[in-house]
């Protein structure tokens, strides 16, 4: 219940901030490749196997964007260094197609804001990659 409240609050503000434009839904092969790449600096900073609960993965030319709960392989919720509720289950991630794979820009390991809102200007990704779908 909890973690359905926090994306509520995170998704809030987005129907005021989301730009009009809508990018790519990625599916099949080029999905488990993007995922497998973002997953390194979630795994990194809590020193834990992750799995993803994908609530957007948009593509647009080279870009890339992901929002998405991080859980245990077992479905739990991840463990943290230290127990506090100042950090959500959510992970977000801006990447960019380099070759034949995909290279993290900026990330952010439980944010409780809308950590992705400038990523756009500062790193000269299109603004429609970050369009969360309504209802999620």
């Amino acid at each position: 219940m909890r973690r359905r409240s926090l994306l509520a609050l995170l998704s809030a503000p987005l129907a005021l901030w989301a730009p009009s434009g809508r990018a790519d839904t990625l599916q099949g092969p080029e999905r488990r490749v993007l995922l497998d790449a973002a997953r390194g600096p979630a795994e990194a900073a809590l020193r834990q196997p992750l799995r993803f609960f994908v609530t957007a993965l948009n593509r647009e030319g080279v870009w890339a964007f992901l929002l998405a709960t991080m859980q245990r392989p077992d479905g739990g919720r991840p463990r943290r260094a230290m127990r506090d509720d100042l950090t959500s289950d959510s992970y977000v991630a801006l990447l960019r197609r380099e070759g034949s794979g995909w290279r993290i820009v900026d990330f952010a390991v439980g944010p409780t804001d809308v950590a992705w809102q400038g990523w756009d200007r500062q790193h000269g990704a299109p603004a429609s990659v970050f369009v969360i779908p309504e209802g999620r």
